[in-house]
């Protein structure tokens, strides 16, 4: 896999998943410049989560540098100049060198596999997981053979698990957080803690605000040793 030269999209409040598809809607001249050239070149395109952060009393969005890199397919051009597009997941990736600031991001990355680990554990925990997500399609894609397109993707723990975070987890903080854990197993612990009852529509807020605050404390401690 290719990824020197690899085009950003920092988008807010989004954080895309390896093992899964996503519709997207570009409408801003540059990214869709951008998407065509990736379309033209059949090259990656990275999809980041942009976080705001203000400084001086202006909000700035900052790209997160752990991120999903994918295969662009043009589904639409608008009439307007836009794109619908659906991108397909390939790897979850670090970003390393910049490569270009101006029009719009580009970066050279490093992929971020998963940690090799025994695969014993895995019925028990994921049962319950994926009963959740055949219940979450059933009640939210009424198209029944976009639906069907859905349940033939996912083959592996990992895209019940992707999917999972990208449709029933809310908050992007949490997101991120599971979309930077590289243990399988502990992604799907903490998703059967985030998702509480038998057809959650999103996270528990309290587990959730938890999550964040053990984060927190984790990343302090690393960067005080």
């Amino acid at each position: 896999m290719n990824l020197k030269g690899i085009p950003i999209l920092p988008v807010p409040r989004l954080v895309f998943f390896p093992q899964t598809s996503l519709p997207l809607f570009i409408v801003e001249p540059t990214y869709a410049g951008m998407i065509r050239e990736a379309l033209e070149n059949q090259s990656l395109l990275g999809i980041t989560l942009a976080e705001p952060q203000v400084r001086d009393g202006r909000v700035r969005y900052i790209p997160k540098m752990i991120c999903t890199v994918g295969k662009p397919i043009l589904l639409e051009e608008l009439d307007d100049g836009g794109l619908k597009i659906l991108i397909h997941g390939k790897a979850r990736v670090r970003l390393t060198n910049l490569v270009q600031s101006l029009p719009y991001l580009i970066f050279d990355a490093e992929e971020i596999p998963d940690r090799a680990e025994s695969s014993a554990w895995a019925l028990p925990q994921t049962r319950r997981l994926v009963e959740i997500l055949d219940n979450w399609l059933s009640e939210n894609i009424t198209d029944s053979l976009e639906r069907e397109h859905f349940q033939q993707n996912i083959e592996t723990l990992q895209s019940v698990a992707d999917y999972l975070c990208l449709f029933l987890i809310q908050d992007p903080t949490t997101k991120q957080i599971m979309l930077e854990n590289t243990s399988l197993f502990e992604r799907l612990s903490l998703l059967n803690g985030l998702l509480k009852g038998e057809s959650p529509q999103a996270e528990d807020w309290m587990t959730g605000e938890a999550l964040k605050e053990f984060e927190t404390l984790e990343q302090k401690l690393v960067s005080n040793h």
